[in-house]
């Protein structure tokens, strides 16, 4: 992985190049509990630019098949040890040409803000099942629609600090705004959080 560019800290496999960006790959394996098989994770991190030594969130996972990698996780998704050095063979070559896709800020925000248009889950604007999919999953986990279903907090989180990245401010202000205001009396940190971000952008000019 070093000749890739990588180096491991934090039990994954971090990309240099972007160690001290705010949008960060990462590449991480999961073993299986229950048999001698592997997920192979890509990771898109996340970080707010307004908070010293922020956390990293998980915006975009994807996980490596023999046909690409792939957002949502089915069985073969699941390499068996001895298949594994076939796996580093695709990862060397798709893993870089997939974050460069899926790590611009330009492109990741066009789908954010199609999720919060037509109020969907993020995974399913990023990489929408077909129908066979769908059929399939509803088989073994049959989960009726939620009328009251909201948006998350962290999805207009996430959208203020790509709307940040590509220098739209007032986008920023704005997702900062929705995002404060799904927080509830709970979440005193992340309210904090919000309204400290939200004072910064204010005070950009």
């Amino acid at each position: 992985m070093k000749a890739l560019g990588f180096t491991y800290r934090g039990n994954m496999f971090q990309f240099v190049e972007t160690t001290h960006q705010y949008l960060q790959f990462a590449i991480s394996i999961q073993k299986n509990l229950h048999s001698d098989a592997y997920l192979i994770h890509h990771s898109v991190l996340i970080r707010s630019p307004f908070v010293t030594d922020s956390r990293q969130d998980v915006l975009v996972d994807g996980s490596l098949r023999s046909n690409g990698i792939h957002l949502h996780c089915f069985t073969d998704s699941w390499w068996p040890s001895e298949s594994l050095p076939k796996a580093l063979d695709l990862l060397k070559r798709l893993a870089l040409p997939w974050f460069r896709e899926w790590g611009n800020a330009a492109f990741l925000i066009e789908k954010v803000e199609i999720a919060i248009r037509d109020r969907k889950h993020l995974i399913n604007i990023f990489e929408p099942l077909t129908q066979e999919q769908e059929e399939a999953i509803m088989q073994v986990w049959h989960r009726p629609a939620d009328p009251n279903w909201r948006i998350p907090a962290m999805t207009f989180y996430y959208a203020s600090i790509l709307h940040y990245l590509e220098g739209n401010r007032q986008m920023a202000i704005t997702r900062t705004e929705d995002w404060l205001e799904r927080l509830g009396p709970q979440d005193k940190a992340e309210k904090d959080k919000a309204q400290a971000q939200l004072n910064a952008l204010e005070g950009i000019h």
